[in-house]
């Protein structure tokens, strides 16, 4: 960039020509004169302070006074001019004598500047800015007419005219101090200052070329004090060649006059607008107008450019290889404010030129200003942040009182500068957006009710901040989620859930399961999990006894979810039931809604069926058959199947009649569990009763004789021959309570009589009979 501006610059320079001409009014001497009434302007009268001043260049020395101008009417001469090489005036006033008197000595053929000014009763007379006489004004003066080469009163012959060249004349309605006199003299002026009445600059037309159709030299102030070029005489102003007429001038004038020179400042690259603000930092073009054109090039003229940040009281450079011309475009970085401390946001600051033209003979100078250009600097809007305390997310309902701050690095945004607006915004997708009455503030406390949302919803608190035309926009979002609506969790299919058996509905679902089988609980179509994602969990603490228990998640967004194999790994020693349940947690995490919890499902492992225990005799005597065997502890819901010997005979009941010896057990299933009681052993005894035939020596039963039977024989099949107990009958009746006699003795009736014995069994109480009719032998 630095190489473009230099290279810019460098072109600039190598096209500046020469510095522009500028001309001169010759006269001959002899009828060459332009006048100007005074009627009509402030000079008429007797006015108490004017100035006339005009450079000059004498051309003869003789002794005739050549008038340079005069004022004055019938009666009033106020002249200037010279004689030889002095410079001298005469002062004809009514009520004052007239004075004739030389001032100074002038250079032929050189330029000076005379300047006269009358301040009361004063004229003070200025060569070349020095002021070389006082002449006082005691009369009263008429001033009708100026004359500019010729005197007013007198006559036209040629003697008495100038004879030289005449440039800058300038006539003003006020007493010029010696100092803007100095300052200006070799400076054309722009027309427009205060107190002029007259400005000729003999310019209007081209030096030594035929002019004759000119009758006036024009007024270059706005008063139309046009002057009038005397055309009569015996040698009118011929208007033409170089001489009597219009010649290139060199008085040391600092030419080009570059008065009025408009400065523009337009967008950049397209310069298709002025501008009236711009970003700091932003490019612009700056161009010099004169008159709808770029002014120059010229080679004697320098431009400095200033700017102004207190209102044009103060100027300070614009340094640097940018501003070095009339038109030039500014790159980016050049036009900027030290944003980091301005409190204001931007600057009006003021631009200018300053044009200085230096006559290369004289090596006089003067400067130029162009009009001022107000730009305002406008300050970007830095990189900022929202904070919203606190942050969320929120739940649907939930009521929050918000802290927010706008975090900006920029010191006119923190506290709001006179240019910078703040205007807050809630920023709702389906509410809307909506403005917050907040405006003008950096921070602010709000209080806000979340709506209710039919999913998660993200609003914005915006901030629209504007330094000037330069906007930005800083937000920080919330989220709103939907409060989670719980279900209910059942095995599964509903209804008639696979593997699982209910056990209790109240209070939770209980389900009991065979070991080593595995099921599938899932969420009821009819009562869903809303507004939530559900997370399967699982415990092993009874939530109806531990206060807190420990739930461990599963899976998320299962419609289902299978229990595996039970009992798993997982399981603590002596556990017998795992409880399930679905922690529904919000759409949004973080979020600002508590999950919700379904109901608790508790499946137990469905318990091996108690041990049976079988109840009845392990001995019966054959006369007490059928035994009955029961069972002692009977468990709902358990099917019990008797066996004897390893052989199923009997499902079902809970008692049996058993008739046969050997083993009985019992078999207990719940379905999925069999438990098989102690074996219980019958035995079945039975008391065999012997008895014999009448023994020696009456074995044959002699009547009359006792016989003896005995029973010594019998036994008992469990217990064998001991212990037995024997009551005896005869002819059926007893012959005494039972005792361990086995023997019988007796004497039978000669007709015979029935023996019978009752053997008893102490041990078993199993009892036998056996009987016998003994018939003495002479019956036989």
């Amino acid at each position: 960039m630095k190489a473009l501006i230099a290279l810019m610059a460098g072109l600039w320079l190598l096209a500046w020509p020469a510095a522009a001409q500028h001309v001169a009014l010759h006269c001959d001497g002899n009828d060459d004169w332009v006048r100007l009434p005074l009627g009509s302007t402030p000079l008429a009268g007797n006015p108490a302070a004017f100035t006339v001043e005009t450079w000059f260049q004498a051309n003869v020395t003789d002794n005739d006074f050549h008038r340079l101008f005069s004022l004055g009417s019938v009666g009033t001469r106020i002249e200037f001019g010279t004689r030889g090489t002095d410079l001298r005036y005469f002062l004809g006033i009514p009520a004052q004598s007239s004075i004739l008197s030389n001032l100074a000595t002038i250079v032929p053929n050189a330029w000076h500047h005379l300047a006269i000014v009358r301040s009361g009763g004063q004229i003070e007379v200025f060569l070349d800015c020095v002021s070389v006489g006082s002449i006082p004004v005691t009369g009263n003066p008429n001033l009708q007419e100026f004359r500019l080469g010729a005197w007013t009163g007198g006559a036209t012959t040629p003697p008495q005219e100038w004879e030289g060249q005449l440039d800058e004349l300038r006539l003003w309605g006020t007493a010029v101090s010696a100092a803007d006199l100095c300052n200006r003299l070799n400076c054309p002026l722009s027309g427009q200052e205060a107190g002029l009445i007259a400005y000729w600059d003999f310019n209007e037309t081209a030096p030594g070329g035929n002019n004759t159709a000119l009758a006036q030299v024009a007024d270059r102030s706005p008063n139309g004090n046009d002057g009038i070029i005397y055309i009569g005489g015996d040698s009118p102003i011929s208007l033409t060649g170089n001489s009597s007429n219009f010649v290139g001038s060199t008085a040391p004038l600092a030419y080009p006059a570059l008065h009025g020179l408009d400065l523009e400042i337009r967008d950049y690259p397209y310069q298709a607008g002025l501008l009236s603000d711009i970003c700091s930092g932003d490019p612009a073009q700056f161009c010099l107008d004169d008159q709808g054109a770029v002014p120059g090039p010229y080679s004697n003229v320098t431009v400095a450019w200033q700017y102004s940040d207190d209102g044009g009281a103060t100027w300070l450079p614009l340094a640097g290889p940018v501003f070095q011309d009339y038109c030039f475009p500014v790159p980016p970085g050049i036009l900027t404010l030290d944003c980091a401390s301005s409190t204001a946001g931007f600057i009006d600051r003021k631009y200018r030129a300053v044009s200085t033209a230096m006559d290369p003979v004289s090596g006089l100078s003067c400067a130029y200003e162009s009009s001022a250009y107000d730009l305002r600097i406008t300050c970007p809007l830095s990189p900022a942040s929202v904070a919203i305390l606190p942050g969320g997310p929120f739940c649907e309902g939930e009521a929050v009182s918000f802290q927010v701050n706008l975090n900006s690095p920029d010191p006119f945004v923190s506290t709001p500068g006179p240019n910078v607006s703040i205007d807050w915004y809630l920023d709702d997708p389906v509410a809307g957006r909506s403005l917050l009455p907040f405006s003008g503030q950096s921070s602010f406390t709000f209080s806000y009710t979340a709506p209710q949302v039919a999913s998660p919803r993200t609003v914005c608190i915006e901030a629209e901040v504007a330094n000037g035309a330069k906007a930005e926009t800083y937000e920080k979002c919330f989220t709103i989620d939907p409060e989670p609506e719980c279900g209910i969790i059942e095995g599964w299919p509903i209804g008639m859930p696979a593997n699982l058996e209910l056990a209790s509905p109240l209070p939770n679902l209980a389900y009991e399961i065979c070991p080593g089988n595995d099921a599938t609980l899932g969420i009821d179509p009819a009562n869903p999990f809303n507004d939530c994602i559900p997370q399967w969990q699982y415990t092993f603490d009874d939530p109806a006894v531990v206060a807190s228990p420990a739930w461990s998640s599963m899976g998320l967004s299962n419609t289902l979810q299978n229990t595996n194999i039970l009992p798993s790994h997982l399981w603590p020693s002596g556990a017998t039931s795992i409880f399930y349940r679905i922690e529904c947690q919000p759409l949004s995490s973080p979020s600002g809604c508590a999950p919700c919890y379904g109901n608790i499902i508790e499946v137990r492992l469905k318990a091996a069926p108690i041990l049976p225990v079988v109840a009845g005799p392990t001995e019966v005597c054959v006369e007490g058959l059928p035994a009955i065997l029961a069972i002692q502890n009977i468990e709902a819901g358990v099917i019990y199947t008797w066996l004897h010997n390893g052989l199923p005979i009997a499902t079902g009941p809970t008692s049996l009649p058993v008739n046969l010896a050997g083993c009985y057990w019992v078999e207990a299933s719940n379905g999925c569990q069999v438990v098989e009681s102690a074996r219980h052993c019958v035995d079945v005894c039975e008391t065999i009763a012997r008895l014999s035939c009448p023994l020696p020596p009456n074995a044959c039963a002699t009547p009359g004789e006792p016989v003896t039977v005995t029973a010594c024989a019998s036994e008992n099949t469990c217990s064998g021959t001991s212990g037995l107990l024997f009551e005896w009958f005869v002819d059926g009746v007893s012959q005494g309570a039972a005792s361990s006699a086995c023997d019988f003795t007796h004497t039978p009736a000669l007709t015979g009589t029935a023996y019978k014995v009752l053997v008893t069994d102490p041990a078993t109480g199993c009892m036998g009979i056996a009987e016998q009719v003994v018939v003495p032998c002479v019956q036989n």
